[in-house]
Formats: C-alpha cells, structure tokens, sequence
C-alpha cells in the first residue's frame, strides 16, 4: 500500500471512530425520548437527532468517496504494471454477467447505476435489514403507506414497546426522513405514537416496497467478496437488470452475481413470492439452465426448513431467509476468488439508462 493509501485509510479509520461516537450521542437522545421525566426535551432532542443523522450520512459519503479513489488508483495502477501472463478464469477471474446472459441470446436493456443516493439508500438497506426483526412491525406499516394507503395509517403506536424496540424503529425512521424518504417522521408523547408520511414518489415506493431488500442483498455480497478477494467491482454484479429474452418476452432480475467459475442468479421478495413460482421456474428451464446451487431465492423474515425445503422444489432454487445469505454465499461458492474480469471478447457496456431501482 502506499504512503498516500495509507494515510487515507487512517483517515477512514478516524472516520469510522467518529461514526461511533455520533452513535453513542443518538442513543443517549433517544433514551430522553423515552424518559418520562424529560417530557420537555422531545422536541429539541426529536430535530438534534435529525441532524445528527446527517452528520453521519456525510460522514458514510466522505468515506465511501475515498474508497472509490483508493480502488480507482489501485486499478490504474495495475493497468500500467505489465501483467505476468495473460488472466484465465482458471487463475480466478470472474465471469462477466452482461457477456454471460449474451452467450445465451437474452439482452440488456437496462440496469441499475451507480447515484449520488445509494450512499444513504445502502446504508438504510443494510441498517433494515440487519435488524429487521425488531423494526419488522413499523416496516409493515410503512409498506402499506408506499404501496397506495398515503392517506391512511399516518399513526404508528409506540405504547407498550420494549426500549430497544422503540429506539430501533426511531433510528429507522430518523434515517429515512434525514434521506428524504419520509416527509413527515415525528413522536408525539401525548399520543404514544409516531407519526410518519412517506414521499409521494416512485423511488421512495419502490424502495420501500421491496427495492431495498435488493440493496440489502447486494450490499451483503459486496461484504462477502471483498472480505474473500479483497477487492469488490462493480461490475462483477449486474442488479435490477431489465432484459429481452430471446423470445422476445421481457424480464427482471434482481442481481446477476458473476464469480471465477459461475454465473449466480439472485431474486429476492418481501411478499407475494408464491405469484412467482411458475415465472421463475420457466425462465430458469428455458433460458439459464442454472442448478439450485447457482439459483437463489431470497425471502423477509425467518423461514422454516420444511418451508424452505417445498419452495425450493416448487421454484427449482435454493430458498433462504435474508439473514442466511451472507454465509450461503460465503461458504458454498469458492469461485469468490477473483480479482480481475475474465477475457470474453465481449464488451461491457456501462450506459444503461437509470432505472427506478
């Protein structure tokens, strides 16, 4: 590493400190907000939290901005030392998803590119999903707003909640009102309930309504390959792709995950999974030819074994809960060893138009 690498990976440290410090500071408000001693401080303490969020989403930004430098330079730096020998997928590159999907005549239209917004989208995915099963209930209440019930369900009542509960669903909500996701997030103590308006947007709808599971399972395996190659591309995952299949019929999936010897295909659904069965099935039977092992069906909440194993069988794909993706991926695909795209004559495009993802 060099001394300018190095300096800016003390400075993420430094960063990442200062994280933890802000942190400590929010869940000190937080418990104001449940003292009842302290009826006065909600409001003061409801808009520091607010701020305080901010402070640490331009914090994630700053470093996520060094990293990218840290990688760009790495890479252009490898480009200008000349290679040993010519890369193979044998010496551990990865396989291009987009020149994969092109070997079996489907098209690209469209896939998800890299936003100013997916700093704080990401972090509020990984935040949900880590924890997931405290906020599960206040979730709920949120996907019914985005998903056509704006004018209804405004309150969320808190009355009754464990402490960790209530400062795990403020935190939460805190997030997405300082990203822009919620127009409204307040806690009202005389009401014992939180009052929270989602944005009348497509975005916001999308994410909330399914999008960020995507982010959440994307984010999961970004951790997984740079803790087992040391470095993550972007590239090496095409996510909310949009293609031709060649029938001409049109599909989404929601991450292609290329490693050193395989293709994996990633769905996942936050409810309604069954209304997809048959879809996923044909498109694997007819088009990808993937086995269980390489096809993956990602599901909210806890699953059973009986559960998982039934729709596996009905879907033909390995059926996990969130929580599970990390060490599947992790421990059954030791093709995560790549560092460097697989030569395939194929050229990468990188123009896709947004999407609403």
């Amino acid at each position: 590493m060099t001394d300018i690498n190095l300096t800016i990976d003390t400075t993420i440290k430094t960063l990442e400190a200062l994280q933890a410090d802000v942190g400590r500071v929010q869940m000190t408000l937080l418990d104001i907000l449940t003292d009842d001693e302290h009826n006065g401080w909600d409001q003061i303490a409801q808009k520091s939290l607010i701020k305080l969020e901010a402070v640490q989403r331009t914090i994630g930004d700053v470093q996520v901005d060094l990293l990218q430098q840290m990688t760009f330079d790495e890479r252009r730096a490898q480009k200008e030392m000349p290679p040993a020998h010519e890369p193979s997928p044998v010496d551990g590159a990865w396989l291009d998803p987009q020149a994969w999907l092109t070997g079996r005549g489907i098209k690209l239209r469209t896939a998800r590119q890299l936003s100013p917004s997916d700093a704080a989208a990401d972090r509020i995915a990984l935040y949900m999903g880590d924890h997931f099963a405290t906020v599960a209930p206040f979730y709920q209440a949120l996907k019914r707003r985005a998903s056509g019930g704006y004018n209804k369900w405004r309150w969320f009542p808190v009355r009754d909640l464990p402490k960790n509960t209530f400062h795990a669903i403020f935190q939460l909500g805190t997030m997405l009102h300082s990203s822009g996701f919620l127009s409204t997030f307040e806690y009202l103590r005389h009401r014992e309930s939180i009052l929270f308006d989602p944005q009348e947007d497509g975005h916001v709808q999308n994410f909330l309504t399914g999008g960020w599971l995507e982010r959440y399972v994307l984010q999961v395996t970004r951790q997984v390959v740079e803790k087992r190659t040391g470095a993550w591309h972007y590239e090496q995952a095409l996510s909310c792709a949009h293609l031709t299949l060649p029938d001409q019929s049109e599909a989404e999936f929601d991450m292609l995950l290329g490693t050193a010897d395989k293709v994996l295909w990633v769905e996942c659904k936050t409810g309604d999974w069954q209304s997809y069965v048959k879809h996923f099935r044909t498109i694997n039977a007819q088009f990808l030819h993937l086995p269980p092992t390489q096809a993956v069906l990602v599901l909210l909440g806890e699953v059973d074994e009986i559960d998982k194993a039934s729709n596996g069988e009905l879907t033909s794909m390995t059926v996990l809960d969130m929580l599970e993706f990390g060490d599947w991926l992790s421990h059954h695909h030791d093709g995560l060893k790549a560092r460097i795209p697989c030569v395939t004559g194929v050229h990468y495009d990188t123009t896709f138009a947004p999407t609403p993802c």
